[in-house]
């Protein structure tokens, strides 16, 4: 479990002075206050989220035309191109696969990666 001990907060006052705080109670009052606040108010009318109803609206006329190529194998050319494109040096994402490793990866790794990725749709 992790924790965050505040001993201290510096507040500006309206005069633009900053103070310090150290009483454990102020401290909290401070601390609650500037979370409740900070995002700015939680009330939206809904007159205002209307006009933006139209940009939710499901898309009624999509040309099928796009997705043609959605389903078609990986070509050679295409998947060397973006392993050669990856950035290195980056977080893992949701597969814990680094862009590193794929890159320095066996050729049969690679060929087996692009065969899943064929066989899922893309």
């Amino acid at each position: 479990m992790k924790k965050i001990v505040i001993d201290r907060v510096l507040v500006d006052d309206d005069n633009g002075n900053s103070i310090l705080f150290s009483d454990e109670n102020k401290i909290k009052d401070i601390t609650k206050d500037h979370f409740q606040n900070a995002a700015g108010s939680k009330n939206h009318m809904i007159e205002d989220l209307q006009k933006w109803s139209v940009e939710y609206e499901p898309i009624r006329s999509i040309n099928e035309i796009i997705f043609n190529n959605c389903l078609e194998p990986i070509t050679d050319e295409k998947w060397n191109t973006v392993i050669q494109e990856l950035p290195i040096k980056k977080a893992v994402g949701p597969t814990g696969i680094a862009y590193d490793e794929i890159k320095k990866a066996p050729l049969e790794f690679n060929q087996l990666l692009r065969n899943i990725i064929d066989e899922t749709g893309n």
